[in-house]
């Protein structure tokens, strides 16, 4: 059976990707990489962060703000990693408004 004839739900299946699943091993280590890109987004939404998507963890690895390891020429993640992102994006009270411009 090819990939194009396999149901949607049987396509998107990523094994490592998913974050319950793998949390749930008794050899699991929060700093080793293990979460794909698709997998840091569904970590985020299980912490209550559903604004983070895939192109968005990827965008935040390519400017510096998330640390990757590239392993097997592919990009891996770790939840310690995952975590201290997360916690980079806090903003001091009041300063979570984005600035206007003001008067020119």
């Amino acid at each position: 059976m090819s990939v194009k004839s396999q149901p949607a739900s049987a396509r998107q299946a990523r094994p490592l990707s998913n974050p319950l699943a793998i949390r749930q091993t008794p050899e699991y280590d929060p700093n080793l990489p293990v979460f794909d890109r698709y997998g840091v987004a569904e970590l985020c939404a299980l912490k209550g962060l559903r604004g983070i998507t895939a192109n968005r963890v990827k965008a935040a690895t390519i400017a510096g703000e998330l640390h990757a390891y590239f392993i097997s020429n592919r990009l891996w993640w770790s939840e310690d990693d995952v975590t201290a992102w997360i916690h980079s994006m806090r903003r001091p009270a009041g300063g979570a408004r984005r600035p206007t411009g003001g008067a020119r």
